[in-house]
């Protein structure tokens, strides 16, 4: 090769380093350019970020704040919230008196706490919740707490999903295996939907 065609040190190190540079930088522009989801950056408040699809579309979480009259296109879901308005109802097993679910609500049981006290050796099998119609809404299964000279003490705590339609009466019973009488209370915790 003649004088004229050969490459300077110049040249060689330029080549070198755009090689270099080009295998280094290349994984970085894959990655850009692929990346599906961009960050935007609040000037005043660095910690708040938005997030901008690759179709352009804003990508929001938390609470948003709107002033004047926005447009929106496409589709707006928000945070679930309650299923309705909180209630408990408490019903006592010596009491003649139920329950009754309010007019034009159904009554949504999330939760069950119960209480009860027997004659000692009565062995108590569980609280039954009835409707009016003396039929079983729920079974409260109770464990053995404590006892003392005269009397057992049984309690249950637990989650279940069990609707009581509207206007429906809520009673309690305690079931003993010698059918001696039982002094507890039911609490059942949930929404009126």
């Amino acid at each position: 090769m003649s004088s004229d065609r050969r490459f300077t040190g110049r040249q060689l190190t330029v080549i070198v380093v755009a090689l270099c540079a080009t295998v280094v930088l290349t994984p970085v522009g894959v990655m850009a350019s692929s990346h599906t989801i961009v960050s935007i950056g609040d000037g005043r408040h660095p910690s708040q970020t938005a997030a901008v699809t690759k179709a352009g579309a804003q990508v929001v979480t938390g609470a948003v704040r709107l002033t004047g009259t926005s447009a929106v296109k496409g589709t707006v879901s928000t945070k679930p919230g309650l299923p309705g308005t909180p209630y408990s109802v408490t019903v006592n097993t010596l009491d003649t008196n139920s329950q009754t679910v309010p007019a034009g609500k159904s009554f949504l049981v999330t939760s069950v706490s119960a209480e009860v006290a027997v004659d000692a050796g009565a062995n108590v099998r569980a609280f039954v919740i009835n409707d009016a119609n003396d039929a079983e809404l729920l079974q409260v299964p109770l464990v053995k707490a404590g006892q003392f000279s005269t009397a057992d003490l049984y309690n249950a705590s637990f989650a279940t999903n069990v609707i009581v339609p509207s206007g429906m009466k809520i009673a309690a019973f305690g079931q003993t295996s010698d059918s001696s009488d039982s002094n507890g209370q039911v609490i059942l915790y949930g929404y009126l939907v």
